[in-house]
């Protein structure tokens, strides 16, 4: 897993320069920003990659097993908003390419999910440390 995140980090490299390379030299609009999303996306990865290895090397605590709940760790139940988010992005892209109302009521639903899901979550600690 560490050769993987460091490929990873590798390309998320090769893509940074060579997005800026193709945004300097080119006059289209396109390139040089997807070659900076890519970038990204492989920085992403070699962060989950390397967190993994982070998380595979850490001792158990004592008298936990592994795969056991500790009592410190608090478990978090099911949300429908992370669905939320999905129509809203889904909105948003569509709205990019249709119409600026549709691009509206996508940020619309986007911030109502937001605030629904971190509400959510709230609610459920809330609960967690009430005695």
């Amino acid at each position: 897993m560490i050769t993987a995140s460091r490929v990873w980090f590798a390309l998320a490299a090769f893509l940074v320069v060579t997005g800026a390379i193709y945004g300097i030299t080119s006059h289209e609009l396109a390139g040089a920003p997807l070659l900076l999303v890519g970038s990204i996306t492989f920085f992403y990865l070699g962060m989950v990659a390397r967190g993994q290895v982070r998380d595979a090397t850490r001792p158990e605590p004592a008298g936990q097993g592994p795969g056991e709940v500790s009592e410190a760790e608090t478990v978090v139940a099911p949300t429908i908003w992370p669905f939320g988010f999905s129509i809203a992005a889904v909105m948003l892209a569509l709205g990019l390419v249709i119409s600026r109302w549709l691009l509206a009521a996508g940020a619309a639903l986007f911030l109502l999910a937001a605030v629904g899901w971190f509400r959510d979550i709230a609610r459920q600690h809330r609960h967690v440390e009430e005695p």
